[in-house]
């Protein structure tokens, strides 16, 4: 059964692998990639970052996933990669790192912000997306931090997916509404992110 909740326009009859640069001279904090950034869309089906007029994801209203991540040792973040693509416009997505509060993302300043474009799009394989640090936040031993994935334009259409990791690891949330309310996402794959520390 799909969730209510998972791309309904973005099943695909093959598996997606990833390569991304190799990691040289990095800190593995988490991921949940297979070598040489594989990861997975066949099932369950991908999870939808999108605007509150999408007809393909369920209910309209906004929807945002964010994955948890724990670093083991007091570190500052270098990058991370994520698999993500745009199903429709526009061709970008906003990704935040924020602290977590009680459980879930906390709904502060982020200690950093992104936005990715373009995403691939549309495509039956693609690679994942590495998004690099220009402030190095730090990051301190054994305190849960969240990516958080969010539509460029709450009040439209657009919809990217966000696909899954190829192990079984990890704590993600599906946020509507923009964020006022998280559920868990009931799986044992949670979606695509490595991250390094400097």
């Amino acid at each position: 059964m799909i969730s209510s909740f998972a791309c309904r326009a973005c099943l695909l009859a093959t598996a997606l692998v990833a390569i991304a640069p190799a990691a040289q001279a990095k800190r593995p904090i988490f991921s949940n990639f297979k070598k040489h950034f594989s990861f997975k869309e066949t099932s369950p089906t991908p999870w939808c970052i999108s605007g509150d007029s999408t007809p393909d994801c369920g209910p309209s209203v906004t929807r945002w996933v964010a994955v948890a991540f724990t670093p083991q040792t007091t570190t500052t973040l270098g990058e991370f990669y994520v698999a993500i693509q745009n199903i429709d416009a526009p061709n970008s997505v906003l990704i935040d790192l924020v602290p977590d509060f009680d459980g879930t993302p906390a709904n502060t300043t982020p200690l950093e912000e992104w936005t990715i474009s373009p995403l691939p799009a549309n495509q039956a394989t693609f690679q994942a997306e590495q998004v690099v640090s220009v402030l190095h936040p730090a990051l301190q031993a054994g305190q849960q931090y969240w990516i958080v994935a969010k539509p460029v334009d709450g009040t439209s259409g657009s919809l990217d997916t966000w696909y899954w990791g190829a192990k079984p690891k990890g704590l993600a949330l599906d946020g509507l509404n923009n964020g006022l309310s998280w559920l868990a996402i009931k799986s044992k794959q949670t979606p695509a992110l490595a991250v390094y520390g400097q």
